[in-house]
């Protein structure tokens, strides 16, 4: 893997195992949006802050999440945004997985979108917000065909605070997913 991996480099590394279907059903702001009304928050554990100084996230995962990989260290160029990849670190745990990349080089503004929808399942679609000030992307897909760690949809929100990128995506149960990413964000620090 070249830089911090896109969707299909996730899936060939088996972080997911299906392909998103060809058209977005839900927009994850809307889901996110219902989420926000609902009083529970289904099969998660509790917030805990995770990572390194600088870059560190807090995430409510279904279980206890482990690092899938110890820091894979670069560089790693990627020209078409501006940037080097200088590390990424995963952290997972039954359909929960959040990558976190550091960065060499900002991200230059105006290429800021494409960089975060490559990040998405299909990078053409997703949608491009602002969240917590900073600049985000989000995307929910179902599954193609459904397999193991992949019961119905792909749920992803990138986001992009300085020097540091996060993948937050879960396959799985809709709401399950929604509460995941809803839970999520960039912690001090």
């Amino acid at each position: 893997m070249g830089v911090i991996p896109t969707a299909h480099e996730r899936r060939q590394a088996g972080g997911v195992s299906c392909r998103p279907a060809p058209r977005v059903v839900l927009t994850f702001l809307v889901a996110v949006a219902a989420a926000a009304c609902s009083a529970s928050t289904p099969s998660l554990i509790g917030q805990s802050t995770y990572g390194i100084a600088g870059a560190r996230f807090a995430a409510a995962f279904p279980a206890a999440p482990k690092v899938l990989h110890p820091p894979k260290r670069g560089p790693y160029p990627d020209p078409r945004y501006g940037t080097t990849i200088a590390s990424w670190t995963i952290w997972s745990a039954e359909g929960a997985n959040v990558w976190v990349g550091r960065l060499e080089d900002p991200v230059p503004t105006d290429l800021a979108p494409g960089f975060l929808r490559s990040r998405l399942a299909s990078p053409t679609r997703g949608q491009v917000t602002q969240r917590w000030g900073l600049p985000t992307a989000v995307e929910d897909v179902p599954c193609f065909l459904p397999a193991p760690g992949c019961s119905g949809r792909i749920l992803t929100l990138v986001v992009l605070r300085g020097l540091t990128v996060y993948v937050a995506d879960f396959h799985g149960p809709n709401n399950q997913g929604v509460a995941f990413l809803r839970l999520f964000r960039p912690a001090p620090g």
